[in-house]
């Protein structure tokens, strides 16, 4: 199946890409004809291309010490926001108690395109607030991962929770151009999701506020695996409630989430991903499918 998927999906890339690439701001569209072949892991190497640019400024001293601390004192316990994984639900209990963790967490100055929160650790020039901490993380099924994405943007992104209430209506909608197509179809959940990571795949790694990376990209680097604990979102709100309990410490999540836009578009589901875009986030995202045990379906 795996084979199937992926042949498909170069077909797609090399026949079609001019129709997926090139739809919207002239940013997403190649200077040449607009095609693009896949060639091994070139598009996966592309994503490398931040990390290979920061380990120039980085510290590699504390890049060493990510996830990592002294075995003789107790380990602070660290949130690693994984986009459109439940990260805001999780900030907003834990900021109730005291405890500052991801968008709330205080950064070394430093430029990127993303907000801070939502790089992984190893991306960022100076990763202090991950050093010398045990870190956890909420990982979820690439495919109800990006069926989230679309929902929350067609819901007006943070716009639609009242974070930038200060905004015209459809600023949101004017950023992401999401309505290209028309909203909550089938049409445009798959042609607005193909577009998106058709420019995560051309090297926009940073596209969306990089809410299209991998989750393997924040938990692993080379071979090595620094956020310890990964509770899946399926099995939220128990599995993070017994892990704080495990640590002593008292926050807690109850059932309901922040950003929760289940019912956005009633008429469709991520059941409703076409071939194409499911060959797209297979091979896109099929180190997630294969380190973390997710079922291409």
């Amino acid at each position: 199946m795996i084979l199937d998927r992926l042949l498909s999906f170069l077909t797609f890339a090399t026949v079609q890409a001019i129709d997926v690439a090139c739809v919207g701001p002239s940013y997403y569209c190649s200077e040449t004809s607009g095609t693009t072949e896949i060639d091994g892991d070139d598009h996966l190497l592309e994503m490398s291309l931040l990390q290979r640019h920061t380990n120039k400024k980085r510290n590699g001293r504390w890049h060493e010490k990510l996830g990592e601390g002294d075995a003789n004192k107790a380990q602070e316990l660290v949130f690693v926001h994984i986009p459109k994984n439940a990260g805001t639900s999780i900030e907003q209990a834990a900021l109730q108690y005291g405890y500052h963790w991801g968008h709330e967490m205080v950064y070394p100055p430093q430029n990127h395109t993303c907000g801070l929160h939502h790089l992984p650790p190893k991306y960022l020039e100076d990763p202090a607030p991950y050093v010398n901490a045990e870190l956890f993380a909420v990982i979820r099924h690439p495919y109800d991962r990006a069926f989230s994405e679309y929902t929350y943007l067609v819901s007006g992104g943070n716009q639609g929770h009242g974070k930038l209430e200060n905004d015209p209506p459809r600023i949101i909608y004017h950023i992401s151009h999401i309505d290209d197509w028309p909203i909550c179809s089938v049409e445009g959940l798959n042609r607005f999701t193909q577009r998106a990571l058709r420019s995560v795949m051309d090297g926009m790694w940073d596209s969306y506020d990089c809410h299209y990376l991998p989750q393997s990209e924040y938990i692993w680097d080379n071979d090595r695996q620094w956020i310890k604990d990964l509770l899946r979102i399926e099995e939220l709100p128990d599995s993070f409630n017994a892990l704080m309990e495990s640590k002593g410490n008292p926050t807690r999540l109850g059932e309901d989430r922040e950003n929760n836009q289940s019912s956005v578009c009633p008429d469709i589901t991520r059941d409703d991903f076409n071939k194409e875009t499911r060959a797209m986030l297979d091979y896109l995202y099929r180190k997630d499918f294969e380190n973390l045990a997710f079922e291409m379906t």
